[in-house]
This record gives structure tokens, C-alpha cells and sequence, in this order.
């Protein structure tokens, strides 16, 4: 498996599970097929602009750091900018 859910990760997540588990009714299918270890790519649709926050929390829960490739003006607001900076998340210039 790679390398476990750490840092600002872990302290995102542990303050997130108690929202999310209360607001959220998860159904989440698949996993089984998920490697055990080495790197992958997971290549979602998502419908609302809070699927890849649901994503990237499934997947930390099960020890699974994840990297999103997101606009990169949204690296520019102020709170989710700070957020995505410190989960490494990479930005894309869609004008490039």
C-alpha cells in the first residue's frame, strides 16, 4: 500500500468524519477492486462540485492518499486554495 494518510490529510479528515458521516448516506461500491499496493489512477464523473471532496475523504479513509488535478484558479481562493496547496493537489492552466 503507499504511504499512509498523514499530516494536514489526517487533520482534514479527522474533522471532516463527523460532519460528513452525520449529512452523508454513503453507498460506496468497488473498493474490493482497488489495488493493495503500488499506484493507480482513479478516473471519476462527478455531478456536483462536492464529489471530489467525497471522493478524496472515502479514500482516506481506507488509507489512500489522493491528488487531484484541479483549474488552477481555484488554487487563488482563499480557503480552498489553502486547502488544495496543502493536499498537493496539482494545478492545470486549461488555457495552456
Amino acid at each position: 500500500m503507499s504511504k499512509p494518510v498523514d499530516g494536514f490529510y489526517a487533520r482534514l479528515r479527522a474533522f471532516l468524519r463527523p460532519i460528513l458521516n452525520t449529512w452523508v448516506k454513503w453507498d460506496v461500491r468497488g473498493q474490493e477492486n482497488l489495488p493493495r499496493e503500488g499506484g493507480y489512477i482513479v478516473a471519476p464523473n462527478h455531478v456536483s462540485n462536492i464529489d471530489p471532496l467525497l471522493l478524496s475523504f472515502t479514500m482516506a479513509q481506507n488509507e489512500v492518499p489522493i491528488r487531484f488535478m484541479a483549474k488552477k484558479s481555484l488554487f487563488h481562493a482563499p480557503v480552498i486554495g489553502y486547502v488544495m496547496r496543502n493536499l498537493y493537489m496539482v494545478p492545470v492552466d486549461r488555457s495552456a
